[in-house]
């Protein structure tokens, strides 16, 4: 007979805090199989949110489909801070991620600064962001991505930042999504400031 389709489920949002937050969640991807064909015939997707109330902001109406194409990617920021190295492969990376949009602006090298990504992120749909970055301290404003000739603050996000139609925001950058170790319990990441800032995921 025909072969069975995994049957969808309506999307689980796990909320992890404390210790947890290290746990991999987004590795996992729950599934039934059927013990004569091996195939999947049940699948659960599951998504994850550093707080409920968070998952709530990133679930409300209306919610923007990133079909418009619009996709901001920053890449290898140059000139970078002390003791940081360029990410040559990040372009790479940038362009490879927009070939997958209708209308791409990538801003790389001396164009990825932190007042470009301001002015341009609320415009797009789709942000990308290649470079270095660090998880907070418990400090407010501590946690920081690296971009052309400066850093990007938490704070910079949460108050200058408006992504109210961003769809998606994908962080490459080291401990993007890793919780203060000072104060695990609360979320502040680079990714979950995305969040609050109004990006759906």
């Amino acid at each position: 007979g025909p072969q069975r389709q995994p049957s969808p489920s309506r999307p689980v949002t796990l909320v992890v805090s404390g210790l947890l937050s290290y746990f991999p969640v987004h590795a996992l991807s729950p599934a039934i199989f059927d013990n004569a064909t091996g195939q999947a015939v049940y699948h659960m997707p599951l998504t994850y949110a550093p707080s409920a109330r968070q998952a709530l902001t990133a679930r409300r109406e209306p919610r923007p489909q990133g079909t418009s194409g619009r996709l901001l990617s920053i890449a290898d920021p140059r000139p970078l801070a002390q003791g940081l190295t360029p990410l040559p492969l990040s372009r790479v990376e940038a362009e490879l991620v927009a070939r997958t949009a209708r209308k791409p602006l990538l801003l790389q090298g001396e164009q990825a600064t932190p007042q470009a990504f301001l002015e341009q992120a609320s415009r797009h749909e789709v942000l990308h962001l290649a470079c270095h970055g660090s998880a907070g301290t418990g400090a407010p404003g501590s946690a920081w991505l690296a971009l052309a000739g400066g850093l990007l603050s938490l704070e910079e996000i949460l108050t200058r930042l408006v992504l109210d139609d961003t769809a998606l925001v994908l962080l490459t950058a080291c401990r993007s999504g890793q919780a203060d170790r000072a104060v695990p319990e609360e979320s502040l990441d680079p990714a979950s400031m995305f969040l609050a800032a109004g990006a759906r995921a």
